[in-house]
């Protein structure tokens, strides 16, 4: 599974990872694993990933400002590891832009529509009262 760089915003999936361990002496069984993952695509300069660039990016950035060994949420955009002039382009070139969650697929929607659109094209077999499959 990846996730698209193009659509910004946080995506969840999940997982359910069946364990047997039968084979090993003295193994006890486990039901099972369950994985969650979040991953955020943010837009450029939104610091605090609330999918807004605003003034709360740009407080975040100057208390940074000329800084090294920092990361996204320290302003450091283009993440060469310090927050400089070029982050604050990037800032600048994104500011009072934001993206709406409702903009963003939901992974987890489109395994149950695919779902639900197989169950439909099932074939499906009727028998009335006093008939027989012949």
């Amino acid at each position: 599974m990846s996730f698209s760089t193009t659509s910004l915003g946080t995506f969840y999936t999940g997982y359910i990872v069946l364990c047997s361990d039968q084979n090993l002496l003295g193994a006890t069984s486990s039901p099972y694993l369950t994985l969650n993952l979040v991953g955020t695509v943010a837009m450029p300069g939104d610091c605090d990933l609330n999918n807004t660039v605003n003034i709360s990016d740009f407080a975040i950035l100057a208390g940074n400002f000329n800084e090294s060994s920092q990361t996204w949420q320290d302003g450091d955009f283009n993440r060469d590891g310090s927050v400089n002039i070029a982050d604050f382009a990037v800032l600048a070139g994104n500011f009072n832009q934001s993206v709406s969650r409702a903009n963003v697929p939901e992974p987890m929607l489109a395994g149950i529509f695919c779902a639900f659109a197989w169950s439909l094209k099932r074939p499906r077999w009727r028998l009335s009262c006093g008939q027989s499959e012949s």
